[in-house]
């Protein structure tokens, strides 16, 4: 299973999402972010035009993949809670056995990090 993890502002529109989720390079099978932004309408809009499922994960549990990320960021440190949603999502949703394989890449609004995995 290949897991896109998305962080994003709010009001990201789903066209940049889309353009970061072709940027990757690989389809995903299932969208993962952080559980506050599973509202933000962009990111509702990309997954559906897609046709993946949208999987969100608590600040918290996004934060126990610290070991795993490989580029931490400040800024989802001090909004949401956790050093990572791209990539942390993308791992978290993968399982445990799930590994990175496109660290963290970003455009104006959103970030994106595929990993591979089984799932949880």
């Amino acid at each position: 299973m290949i897991v896109a993890g998305i962080g994003c502002r709010p009001a990201c529109p789903a066209a940049e999402i889309l353009d970061l989720l072709a940027r990757g390079g690989r389809r995903p099978d299932l969208i993962a972010t952080v559980a506050a932004r599973l509202s933000a309408p962009g990111l509702a809009a990309a997954a559906a035009t897609l046709g993946l499922p949208l999987a969100g994960f608590s600040a918290a549990r996004l934060a126990d993949e610290v070991g795993r990320i490989t580029t931490p960021s400040a800024l989802a440190g001090r909004h949401l809670g956790t050093p990572s949603v791209a990539e942390a999502a993308a791992l978290a949703a993968a399982g445990p056995g799930g590994r990175l394989i496109l660290s963290r890449i970003a455009s104006a609004g959103a970030t994106l990090a595929l990993a591979e995995g089984e799932g949880p």
